[in-house]
């Protein structure tokens, strides 16, 4: 009999949902925790949240590889169950780098869980199969990031960090058990039609990768300094701070939903030089002392970052035999990126100032953009 397939879709957005929001609110929380609390620097900041994207970094192509061996749904699972013992062992820090062994098991985790997920939805989808999964998994994580970000404020000034996190805690637990709730897709695929499409243009991944990388740089960015630069320059609260990423979330979340609801061909990144233009543009805004024009810079950079990771989850899947590889390939991108945002952003912060970071992000923008114009000539020739 075969396996009905809304609830397998549903399943791959909840527990996408579930495990970013919850993640990634505890990241956020904890940004409030080093700057108010442990009363660290930008620096320690940038370099405590970055371990486990370092970790992740590391591992995230050779556990996408073991997913596309011992089974997609197997390492999904063990992924959430790492992320959740991790972040209830954050509970007993007592000290900013005392963060620093729970991060790095948290990277872990989100290296077995991020590329097996994604290669279960593109085990063996055609065109328009793959559009209507990726649609579910980037709602589903885009819509927990918007969550999360709201929940990361209002959790440390309601609950305070240990509690949170128990919380937290709790719904990544919740997004394991949505996992094996879920049927195993097996490696043809054969429920779901054909041979299979030939994969995307190495140059056109490249390309994609490339788009990508410099979005995410910019958003871990933004998502590691912007509340402390918004606490000094503009003299926001934690709740106004949250409000605030929940719109650069928000506008990720509405690229993903437009592109997969109505538009799944602008999947192929025919948008992608002109958001980098516009986010560019934004990020200068950011420099400037007017709240409104520093949150249409977020705004700009979340569209960025929507229509970049569309493009590249896409190139990545595509008719690919080993998509959890594949997967591993477009989320070791992601973590390099966010990586370095973070990283060098307090860097660059703490000598120079935030302004000069945002200068770096819109720098890095425009360059991609430039790298990207021989196939934007190409798309738009055709």
């Amino acid at each position: 009999m075969r396996t009905p397939r809304l609830p397998r879709t549903l399943g791959f957005l909840i527990a996408a949902g579930l495990v970013e929001s919850c993640v990634g609110g505890s990241v956020l929380m904890t940004t409030f925790w080093l700057d108010v609390g442990f009363h660290a620097g930008a620096r320690t900041t940038g370099l405590v949240l970055s371990i486990g994207t370092a970790v992740y970094l590391c591992s995230t192509i050779l556990m996408g590889h073991l997913g596309d061996r011992v089974g997609t749904r197997r390492m999904t699972f063990l992924g959430a169950g790492l992320m959740a013992l991790c972040t209830l062992g954050m509970v007993s820090v007592r000290t900013p780098w005392g963060l620093a062994l729970p991060f790095a098991g948290r990277g872990l985790g989100a290296a077995m869980f991020w590329p097996s997920l994604a290669g279960w939805i593109g085990r063996g989808a055609g065109g328009a199969e793959l559009h209507r999964r990726m649609a579910a998994y980037n709602i589903g994580w885009s819509s927990g990031s918007v969550v999360g970000s709201f929940l990361g404020g209002v959790a440390y000034q309601g609950l305070g960090p240990q509690r949170s996190l128990a919380w937290f805690t709790l719904g990544v637990v919740a997004a394991a058990m949505v996992i094996l709730c879920l049927p195993a897709l097996g490696a043809a695929a054969g429920a779901d039609g054909a041979a299979g499409p030939p994969p995307s243009p190495r140059t056109d991944r490249w390309r994609a990768w490339l788009g990508m990388w410099v979005a995410f740089f910019v958003i871990a960015s933004l998502r590691t300094h912007f509340p402390r630069y918004a606490r000094l320059r503009y003299g926001f609260d934690p709740h106004d701070i949250s409000a605030c990423v929940v719109m650069l979330s928000a506008s990720q979340m509405l690229v993903f939903l437009y592109l997969g609801v109505r538009r799944p061909r602008l999947a192929l990144a025919t948008w992608l030089a002109r958001s980098q233009a516009l986010a560019a543009v934004g990020l200068a805004a950011l420099t400037t002392r007017w709240p409104t024009l520093g949150l249409l810079g977020l705004v700009a950079a979340g569209l960025n970052g929507g229509l970049a990771y569309t493009a590249s989850i896409y190139h990545s899947l595509h008719g690919r035999a080993d998509p959890a590889r594949q997967g591993g390939i477009n989320e070791m991108m992601v973590g390099s990126g966010s990586m370095l945002g973070a990283a060098l952003g307090g860097l660059v912060a703490q000598q120079f100032g935030v302004a000069v970071t945002w200068r770096l992000d819109a720098l890095l923008l425009l360059a991609a953009l430039v790298a990207g114009m021989p196939r934007a000539a190409a798309d738009h020739a055709k």
